[in-house]
């Protein structure tokens, strides 16, 4: 009887430092983390769909949502540049740069989504291609990766 109180309190104890852990790594990584995932796995998901023209029959409602939610996180990412003076590593103006590049993005996505709304597989994956080039362009200036 005592040693099933002790696991229950011990398993418990686990229960929450691990829950705990958790939200202290998410609460680490800030809106921007949060927010470029949320672009990977809307690009991610396009980027299956439009791979052949049968993935892109199947799933051209899927391009088309997930293009108009990149849209919405493009415009997020404008809006956004406050962030681009908390990276570090980053050479030239920061803020000059981010307004550039994400405007870049938001460009791209506006014209994805108009593309991917006539579901046209290779006019969507050629526009799915642009949006992808302004993410890496930006990754290229703001995503300084540590060295180990």
């Amino acid at each position: 009887m005592i040693q099933t109180k002790f696991r229950v309190f011990f398993s418990t104890f686990a229960a929450l430092a691990v829950a705990f852990g958790t939200l202290a790594l998410a609460d680490e990584h800030g809106p921007l983390h949060e927010m470029m995932e949320s672009v990977n796995k809307a690009n991610n998901a396009i980027n299956k769909a439009v791979r052949t023209p049968v993935n892109y029959k199947k799933d051209a409602k899927t391009v088309t949502e997930k293009s108009k939610e990149l849209v919405k996180l493009a415009k997020d990412t404008v809006a956004a540049v406050g962030e681009s003076k908390k990276i570090k590593g980053v050479k030239g103006d920061p803020e000059a740069q981010w307004k550039t590049l994400a405007a870049d993005f938001l460009k791209s996505s506006e014209e994805l989504a108009k593309v991917a709304g006539k579901e046209d597989h290779a006019a969507t994956k050629n526009a799915h291609q642009a949006v992808k080039k302004s993410c890496s362009g930006c990754h290229e200036v703001f995503r300084v990766e540590d060295e180990k």
